[in-house]
């Protein structure tokens, strides 16, 4: 996760990640790779939730890096609004990240920023 912001909330949603992908095995990169992207509604962090969207890393951020046992892929949450997340699930995660890196937000969450959707 990318931010703007130097804030605390962004580690809660690390600590959620972790616990999704250690304690309950969920494979992220096999379920991006299988929808083009993941979407998950009310993560707690903080005082309140949020939106986030799931997918690989996009240019100009690095996308993976070649290690001695194999390939890393990067993948980044971003943070959505309700509208975004409603969207995404009648037209695509794809489409949305599209949308997103056309309107020139990209990958950078930012938990107040307007929809890009109407």
């Amino acid at each position: 996760m990318i931010t703007k912001e130097n804030a605390e909330w962004p580690l809660w949603f690390m600590q959620w990640s972790a616990n999704i992908v250690l304690v309950n095995d969920v494979n992220l990169l096999a379920r991006v790779e299988k929808n083009n992207g993941l979407t998950v509604e009310a993560i707690p962090v903080g005082n309140g939730t949020i939106n986030v969207l799931i997918a690989k890393a996009q240019k100009p951020l690095p996308t993976s890096l070649t290690l001695p046992n194999g390939n890393m892929q990067f993948l980044i949450a971003t943070v959505i609004t309700d509208e975004e997340m409603q969207w995404s699930i009648e037209n695509g995660h794809a489409a949305l990240l599209e949308k997103l890196i056309d309107s020139g937000i990209g990958q950078i969450s930012d938990r107040n920023r307007s929809s890009i959707v109407k």
